[in-house]
């Protein structure tokens, strides 16, 4: 029993969440966060981005708010995704979620460049799916991703904004079979220096204002894993 519970306790402590600095703000955006949870359980390593945006006014006809994370996948490879949120209705908005894969340094050129714009080596855009209108202040429903998408590893878990028209809340999952500790290192030792976080806002659907930079994050301890390692010594202690 004991040797069964260390095996269930490691796989939990697996689990790291890094969290950085405030994430970037542009003309029009109040603030934005990126916090990644990395674990490698088994052979499955896998990456939980939570992203939020914040606009400083309720989003009004054709304004748009970009999110977008990267970190890096293994050596000098990066994975990216991006959510756009539109304002359709005074009842509705649409979201539109894209990945992408690069092969060098996450760059966005410039203050009023847009986030799809991102540059990096050899830049893959995965695939774009684009969601039914939603109203706000409500999850987008059935929140499943193009097949090329999938292929990339992503899935997405949650994309809703909210009632007041200026909160974006985004979480993605990036998964990879057969991984190894190795590779799980490769990911959690760029969290501190390969972690990218943007933000976009457009008033018009052309002219957008922008932040985008590399996010210092840090690995913080996790609840569960304490709570999980007493629970596994009080089943061992029930035998």
């Amino acid at each position: 029993m004991k040797s069964y519970a260390a095996v269930v306790l490691a796989a939990v402590a697996a689990a790291t969440k890094y969290t950085g600095p405030a994430g970037k703000t542009a003309t029009g955006v109040t603030s934005s966060k990126l916090e990644i949870t990395v674990a490698l359980s088994g052979t499955t390593l896998t990456a939980d981005l939570v992203q939020q945006g914040v606009a400083t006014a309720a989003l009004a006809d054709a304004d748009k708010l970009d999110v977008i994370g990267c970190f890096l996948k293994e050596a000098s490879k990066y994975a990216c995704s991006l959510a756009s949120t539109a304002y359709t209705s005074s009842s509705n908005y649409t979201s539109s979620i894209i990945t992408y894969q690069l092969t060098a340094t996450p760059t966005v050129a410039s203050a009023t460049t847009a986030l799809t714009a991102i540059t990096g080596g050899t830049k893959t855009t995965d695939a774009t799916k684009a969601y039914a209108a939603t109203a706000w202040g409500t999850t987008v429903a059935t929140l499943t991703l193009e097949a090329a998408q999938t292929s990339a590893g992503w899935s997405v878990t949650a994309c809703k904004a909210s009632t007041d028209k200026k909160t974006v809340d985004f979480t993605s999952k990036w998964t990879k079979t057969s991984a190894t500790a190795a590779m799980e290192k490769v990911v959690k030792d760029g969290m501190a220096a390969s972690t990218y976080q943007g933000v976009a806002l457009t008033l018009d659907g052309s002219s957008w204002a922008s932040g985008f930079a590399a996010l210092k994050m840090t690995a913080g301890a996790l609840s569960y894993v304490a709570s999980a390692g007493a629970a596994i010594a009080a089943l061992s202690m029930a035998f």
